[in-house]
């Protein structure tokens, strides 16, 4: 609640502010009216007061008939669009389908990309029992936008309902649900479309894959090997096979699986850092340093190709390679916090050294300080002053990448703040009556 009262608060004294500055012609607390009425609405609406529910939508409608500036930008409502989804969703409410089309195309009529109407007008042809129309308009709203969870759940219950035995329904409904990383969801969605084409290697494979990011790697590899029943050569999935035995710590068999990718084909990018750390953590550092210079061959211009050759040397204890290769993956990618915290720790060990280098030396000179010539006397100091020079140096670069992280730092905390103020899409749209279906 106190986010979204920050974010109307912030954008009504931005427009505010706006409109003072270019003599909008109108009132200058519009905006705010604008926003109570609808929360009062809204409230109406969801108490079952559908009359004054109506009569403070209609309210809006004959004092504020026309759009307010900014209405296209996503995070701020496109007024009579809304008033008007907000209008056929209450009747909606009241079962009265007709009024609700009625006023629902007439938002599509003002803003035809506007997601909440789609998921109103499929709720209406759920209440119609329409089913290949509810499941048009859901999806219509999710490709206006992919993470609009209520349009997804309303798709699913729609699906259902209708007894939906289309497998590339649930599969679209799987991956939507997939890049929401709702997994369960997914897997649920995946396991209808499993069910209706079960010898499907890419209905496997992405079943396997939602199991993966809930990191049960048993069930994922039991999906993974059934979809190689159909596909035995997809290097696709023999990568995913890698990488779920690399994650259940069965390097052997990940190194296996990799080299049959690569007999496929010896470019294979996912195959090759996937054999790479088997050999590292097989403790076989010369294949592994073998292989990761394989990749860095294959691409010189890709920050991770450096970044995991410098943790191969870093973890090997050869802070001057890892830090060779760490400096490579900043200039190519300024932004790589990960790479600034190894390149970091690699000049850190470098300097401690260094100065462990020149401790050693002063005490052994200081003992033995009366046994020597003017002239090795000379030469020693020499040698403590590049000791001591060398760790000053490494000092100052451990300096230099703690401000590269922290600038790093600054634009994702800015970036961060800039998200705080918009509304999520996660959810409902703040400003929009909710039109949810029974499953």
């Amino acid at each position: 609640m106190s986010r979204k009262i920050f974010t109307l608060i912030t954008f009504a004294a931005f427009l505010l502010n706006f409109f003072a500055l270019n003599s909008v012609a109108f009132a200058k607390d519009d905006f705010g009216k604008w926003l109570d009425l609808n929360s009062k609405g809204r409230d109406y609406a969801e108490k079952g007061k559908y009359d004054k529910a109506l009569q403070t939508f209609n309210k809006i409608l004959q004092s504020y008939p026309n759009e307010f500036p900014f209405s296209s930008v996503d995070f701020l409502p496109p007024n009579k669009a809304t008033i008007l989804t907000n209008i056929g969703s209450t009747y909606l409410r009241m079962n009265d389908t007709d009024k609700a089309l009625e006023y629902l195309n007439q938002a599509v009529a003002v803003k035809s990309d506007f997601a909440p109407i789609y998921n109103a007008l499929g709720a209406v042809y759920y209440k119609l029992a329409d089913y290949d129309k509810a499941a048009e308009n859901f999806n219509k709203a999710i490709e206006l936008n992919e993470n609009y969870a209520e349009a997804l759940g309303n798709l699913k219950n729609t699906y259902i309902k209708s007894d939906n035995r289309n497998a590339e329904n649930w599969n679209d409904l799987g991956n939507s649900y997939f890049k929401f990383e709702d997994y369960k969801q997914a897997i649920k969605c995946f396991d209808k479309a499993v069910e209706i084409v079960p010898n499907d290697s890419t209905l496997l494979k992405n079943r396997g894959l939602a199991y993966f990011n809930l990191k049960d790697y048993n069930a994922a590899l039991e999906n993974f090997s059934g979809a190689l029943k159909f596909k035995p050569d997809d290097t696709r999935i023999l990568s995913l096979v890698g990488q779920t035995y690399f994650n259940l710590e069965n390097y052997n068999k990940a190194a296996e699986y990799s080299q049959k990718v690569l007999a496929i084909n010896p470019k294979e990018i996912s195959a090759l850092n996937i054999l790479a750390d088997s050999y590292s953590k097989l403790g076989e550092n010369d294949k592994a340093v073998e292989t990761y210079k394989k990749i860095v061959e294959l691409n010189p211009k890709t920050a991770t190709a450096w970044y995991n050759l410098s943790k191969f040397y870093y973890n090997s204890g050869d802070y001057e390679n890892a830090a060779a290769c760490g400096e490579n993956a900043v200039k190519i990618d300024e932004n790589y916090a990960e790479a600034w915290e190894l390149l970091g720790d690699s000049y850190s060990e470098l300097s401690d050294i260094w100065s462990q280098k020149y401790n050693e030396h002063e005490k052994f000179y200081n003992k033995n300080e009366n046994s020597y010539t003017p002239k090795e006397r000379r030469e020693i100091a020499e040698k403590g002053l590049e000791y001591i020079t060398k760790a000053r140096e490494y000092t100052k670069k451990v300096s230099e990448t703690l401000d590269a992280r922290l600038k790093i730092n600054g634009r994702i905390f800015e970036s961060a703040m800039g998200s705080i103020i918009r509304p999520s899409t996660r959810g409902n749209y703040f400003y929009i009556l909710g039109s949810v279906t029974d499953a």
